[in-house]
């Protein structure tokens, strides 16, 4: 039935409304749900038994969501709940907790660790896995088909090359993401077993010659990546190598070499192989060698027909030779005789030997060269030197050399002493003699046999001899005014030598110490200390001295510091120009002093210039000239009396 709307019935309804509200007679909370879950990403549902007006969604109590939707996906892990608004009032869901989503993963590993095996190897392989939860399964896979069982390991020992081995890991884990997950692959090598063995050739032969390298070279069969060898001579250990050579200078006849090699294979049914024994034959080396010599000789007449002959020794059966003119070969010359008529002054004659014998060290050989002396006509002369010289120490030996020019083949020598023959001599170009006196001479004649010279005798020139004694150096030092002195007086050192020649090197030496640039027979200086000690090392250059190098005797000084009467700067003294050139005046008083002595002096101490000086009514004024000789530089100049003395530095600029 239908009632019709009046205002009556709208000002009841109105009223009936009023008076619930504020009453709160049918005031109601609702009662609500929330489900879903457990993991990231799955949806919750609220339940309400009234029409919501607000759901506002919490995530460990922070509002993530607000709507009238009453559902939410969920997008991190932790605690979640729901708290609903309706008309009548407002409720809060209990917390539904979501899980984080896991990832499976699984790796597979292999005992033994190494994918290069041998055949029938056993093969023991094992799954670690993470996220597999309670019951997982594992799918094992040899080259993409099943094999195994529902197990994290498993074993084979039946692989091939190529073999391809992989797992599949299906997890129940509540929250994985995905379920399954594939592991690494394992790919096989399978090496089927093999037996080594070694060959061993030598590339030399095993004839040689004793010195000669011999190569043994070794081939292995099976002998994989990096075998290792050890060479054996007469079944001693020789070498260990990796290379697959030997190679050795130091075999003797009959021995053996083999050679052991240790595989590197994976799969060897033996390890260690021996190859076959090679025996050697060594004989002994020879050298080949050639001379040559010439006859009538190597000194002629231009024109003479000389014939040069070879004589090889170790030439083999089958010797060839070459004969050479200055350095260029004789066309044709390939005899062991060579003859020529046409050879001028100096022509240089050699032969070589091409050796063809049995172990020649070497197979080319040079013979000696014969310088040619062609004469058309001339004098017979000789010369000799000394070789020691024309000075000599008392019993040395003298050597003496001759030097012929037209002396023929085989010249005849007479040596001469004082212009007397020498008993001792023998018939050569050299000679020895002991006991030469001073001023003794030696000579010597010629006869030649030159067939081309004008006369048969020649006389060479005098050698006269100075002889000197063996000496005995000693150097003695002296010092002026001598060793007692007062501080700041010039002391001059003189070294006097006895038995050392004339020419001499000198270096003087303070305490010890060598004194930089004092290399003079004397040393002056003005700044010695008490107890200073002043020696000298002197060199003689004389050939005869059996001590060259001596040192003096040593001179101690004493040296006053406080003389009565001698005082510095008592005196009033100056000097001008300051710089100067050398030349300047000393001008000043001296008092009642009749006498001053002026000294020049360089920063070393050495006196350069000194004078003594006549003083008239006290008054010094006196002009000094230095020596040109003295560099420029800065110096002292000292003027001393009786009683006191005074130095002034200037400095010399010329």
């Amino acid at each position: 039935m239908n009632y019709p709307i009046t205002n009556a019935r709208v000002r009841f309804f109105l009223l009936f409304l009023t008076l619930f509200t504020c009453t709160g007679a049918w005031a109601q909370n609702p009662v609500v749900s929330l489900t879903g879950g457990p993991c990231v990403g799955s949806i919750l549902t609220v339940t309400s038994n009234s029409t919501p007006t607000q759901i506002a969604f919490s995530l460990n109590g922070n509002i993530v969501a607000t709507s009238t939707s009453a559902t939410y996906t969920t997008t991190a892990a932790g605690s979640y709940t729901a708290t609903v608004t309706t008309a009548t009032g407002s409720a809060s869901t209990s917390a539904v907790v979501i899980s984080a989503l896991t990832t499976p993963s699984i790796v597979i590993s292999a005992i033994p660790s190494g994918t290069n095996i041998c055949a029938g190897t056993n093969v023991n392989l094992n799954a670690s896995v993470t996220t597999q939860g309670t019951a997982p399964t594992y799918l094992w896979k040899k080259n993409g088909s099943p094999v195994g069982t529902n197990s994290p390991t498993y074993s084979v020992n039946t692989l091939a090359t190529g073999d391809v081995i992989n797992c599949t890991l299906i997890s129940n884990a509540a929250c994985a993401s995905p379920t399954s997950a594939s592991s690494n692959n394992i790919t096989y090598t399978i090496n089927p077993p093999l037996t080594p063995s070694v060959s061993i050739v030598s590339y030399s032969g095993t004839s040689i010659c004793s010195g000669t390298p011999l190569l043994f070279v070794a081939t292995p069969t099976n002998g994989g990546p990096t075998p290792s060898y050890q060479w054996y001579v007469n079944g001693t250990l020789t070498l260990t190598t990796s290379v697959d050579s030997f190679i050795t200078t130091a075999l003797n006849n009959n021995d053996s070499v083999y050679c052991k090699m240790v595989t590197s294979v994976p799969c060897p049914t033996v390890e260690t192989v021996i190859s076959n024994k090679i025996g050697v034959s060594v004989s002994t080396s020879v050298t080949p060698s050639v001379t040559i010599n010439a006859n009538p000789g190597n000194t002629i007449c231009a024109g003479t027909s000389v014939s040069f002959t070879a004589t090889g020794i170790n030439g083999g059966t089958s010797a060839q030779y070459q004969w050479l003119q200055n350095g260029t070969p004789i066309t044709g010359a390939n005899n062991s005789t060579y003859t020529s008529s046409s050879l001028v002054n100096n022509d240089l004659i050699n032969a070589t030997l091409l050796s063809n014998a049995t172990c020649a060290t070497n197979t080319l050989a040079n013979s000696n060269v014969i310088k040619m002396t062609v004469n058309s006509a001339g004098t017979p002369a000789v010369s000799i030197i000394a070789r020691n010289g024309s000075t000599l120490c008392d019993g040395d030996t003298a050597t003496f050399i001759a030097t012929p020019s037209f002396g023929g083949t085989s010249p005849t020598y007479t040596w001469l002493k004082n212009g007397t023959p020498l008993t001792t001599a023998i018939n050569a170009d050299s000679i020895s003699v002991a006991g030469l006196s001073w001023q003794d001479s030696i000579s010597v004649v010629l006869v030649s046999n030159e067939r081309c010279a004008t006369t048969t005798t020649a006389t060479s020139n005098k050698i006269g001899f100075i002889v000197d004694q063996h000496m005995t150096m000693t150097v003695a030092i002296s010092a002026n005014p001598g060793a007692s002195i007062t501080a700041g007086d010039v002391v001059t050192f003189t070294a006097s030598i006895t038995d050392g020649g004339t020419v001499f090197s000198y270096q003087w030496y303070l305490n010890g110490v060598k004194l930089t640039g004092s290399i003079s027979p004397t040393y002056s200086t003005n700044t010695l200390a008490n107890n200073d000690v002043v020696t000298c090392i002197v060199t003689a250059a004389q050939p005869c001295i059996t001590n060259p190098i001596v040192t003096s005797n040593a001179i101690t000084m004493h040296v006053s510091s406080n003389v009565t009467g001698l005082h510095k700067g008592a005196l009033t003294i100056s000097i001008y120009p300051n710089p100067n050139s050398g030349n300047f005046t000393v001008n000043g008083n001296v008092g009642d002093e009749k006498e001053v002595r002026i000294e020049v002096s360089n920063l070393l101490g050495q006196v350069v210039y000194a004078t003594n000086h006549t003083v008239s009514n006290g008054i010094l004024n006196q002009q000094l000239n230095l020596p040109s000789t003295i560099p420029n530089g800065l110096y002292q100049v000292k003027i001393k009396t009786n009683s006191a003395f005074e130095v002034i530095k200037f400095v010399l600029n010329k």
